[in-house]
Parts: C-alpha cells; sequence; structure tokens
C-alpha cells in the first residue's frame, strides 16, 4: 500500500473509532464490539431495523453537533490515535467500512446500552470473538500498515477526540 492510501486509510480509520467512542463503547469488550457491528452489518437498508439504527444514530449526531471535541497533545495524542485507529479498525474488519456513519453509530448505540447480564450481549461478544479466532496470521496488520506515527505527525501535534 503506497503512503498516501495509507494515510488516508488511516484517516478514515480514526473518523470510525470516533464513531465508537461517540456510543460510549471506548472502553468495552473488544469482541463485544465487533460482533455488534457484524450484526449490524447483516442488515440490509431495506430492514426496518437498519433504518431505526440509522435514525438513532442520526439523532445522537444532531445532538452532539455543537460540542466541541477535547484537544489532546504528545503521548496522549499518540495513544488517542492508537486507540482510534484499533476502534475504526473493528469498523472495517466488521464489513462497515463505507456504510452510512449514522448507521454505524446507530448500531453503536444499541449495543452500548446492553448490560453485560443480557444475553443478548454475550451472543454479541460470542460472534466478535469467533470472527477474531478466525483471523490467521497473514491477515493481521503489520506495524506498519496502521500508519500511526507517519499519520499522527501531519495532525501538527493534535488530534481532537
Amino acid at each position: 500500500m503506497r503512503f498516501d492510501q495509507r494515510r488516508q486509510d488511516t484517516k478514515h480509520k480514526i473518523a470510525l473509532g470516533g464513531l465508537v467512542v461517540k456510543a460510549g463503547l471506548r472502553e468495552a469488550d473488544k469482541a463485544f464490539i465487533l460482533g455488534a457491528l457484524m450484526s449490524a452489518q447483516a442488515l440490509s437498508e431495506d430492514d426496518p431495523r437498519w433504518r431505526e439504527l440509522r435514525q438513532i444514530g442520526g439523532a445522537k449526531f444532531a445532538a452532539t453537533a455543537s460540542e466541541k471535541p477535547r484537544i489532546v497533545y504528545g503521548d496522549e495524542r499518540r495513544q488517542v490515535v492508537r486507540m482510534l485507529i484499533e476502534l475504526g479498525g473493528l469498523v472495517v474488519k466488521a464489513g462497515l467500512r463505507e456504510a452510512d456513519k449514522a448507521f454505524i453509530l446507530g448500531a453503536l448505540l444499541s449495543a452500548a446500552a446492553l448490560s453485560e447480564d443480557d444475553p443478548r450481549w454475550r451472543e454479541l461478544r460470542q460472534i466478535g470473538g469467533a470472527a477474531f479466532a478466525a483471523t490467521t496470521v497473514s491477515e493481521k496488520p503489520s506495524q506498519h500498515d496502521g500508519g500511526i506515527s507517519s499519520e499522527a505527525d501531519h495532525h501538527h501535534g493534535k488530534v481532537h477526540t
């Protein structure tokens, strides 16, 4: 992958990771997040549930439109960027790279409302866990594929969270 393609991919993953954070799932179990995203990915745009999730996400975007992002610098910035790329990678792994952002956010918000005691939460975690287990070593990105340091250096020392 060329540098400019890697850079674009990294920017996209950061934006997608921001959706996970906006849904309040920053610290959530990664297998659960992946399972929730994979479950959502299975919906078609004709499905009433897809439209419902899109509406939920759209409402969240509207409600938070005037919020100012917190700007972080230095080591904290690098940690935030790494976390956003990792979370965005879950969205990509679920096959939602080009999906409607309001739909993705709605699916994540819906998942965030589940308790770990809920059988659906455990089901989604199993789905995500199976997807992680199915990933072979050759499918895992190398350290250089994330473009973390090169991408972070192009933001003038700032990252918005």
